[in-house]
């Protein structure tokens, strides 16, 4: 299982060793990160168009738009998590910050040695492969987007795949529906592995 930024890692590791796994699940499924990154930018955008609390950074969105072929801007980069925390389409819906939203609840993973805690905070076209690929994704998703992700989804090819729209998640349904994600590992995906 890989999350956000580590969806493509884990891409790149189950395309050179599709023997070392029985399949593959990943959480908000980079695709076309550029192309989110701008679907993203137009929504803050639109979102925070005529909200007077969100004026000074709406203008200075205005100054400094996300075009596909060129680095993020500066602006953009500054107020981007904000934003999507704000509008309930970044790491969580309900999320303020990823600092007391996760990142300190995530010190507490009883299943993590301490090593592995501080590691999962280091990795933040028509493909074929030759393991099951199961993606996750909240419907709210901004952060990598869950249309790109559909996109690509139907792109590939595997011996078995699906996609897992969760209704009331943005970017971490493992957490934010943690409970329905391991209802569908537990019966709809280990159930086909075993």
């Amino acid at each position: 299982m890989a999350h956000s930024g580590g969806t493509y890692l884990g891409i790149k590791v189950i395309e050179k060793h599709p023997q070392l796994y029985q399949a593959y699940i990943g959480v908000a499924q980079i695709s076309y990160q550029n192309l989110s990154e701008k679907k993203a930018y137009e929504y803050i955008l639109q979102q925070y168009k005529g909200m007077p609390k969100n004026y000074k950074t709406y203008q200075e969105l205005l100054t400094s738009p996300v075009e596909l072929n060129t680095p993020l801007p500066e602006t953009y980069i500054k107020h981007r998590d904000a934003a999507m925390h704000d509008l309930g389409v970044g790491t969580m819906r309900t999320m303020n910050n990823v600092i007391t939203g996760l990142f300190i609840p995530s010190l507490f993973f009883s299943e993590y040695s301490f090593n592995d805690k501080i590691n999962l905070w280091r990795g933040k076209e028509s493909v074929s492969f030759e393991v099951p690929m199961y993606f996750f994704h909240g419907i709210f998703d901004y952060t990598c987007s869950y249309e790109l992700a559909k996109e690509y989804y139907k792109k590939i090819s595997a011996p078995t795949k699906m996609f897992y729209s969760f209704l009331h998640s943005a970017h971490s349904p493992i957490f934010e529906e943690p409970a329905e994600c391991v209802r569908i590992i537990e019966s709809e995906i280990l159930n086909k592995q075993l």
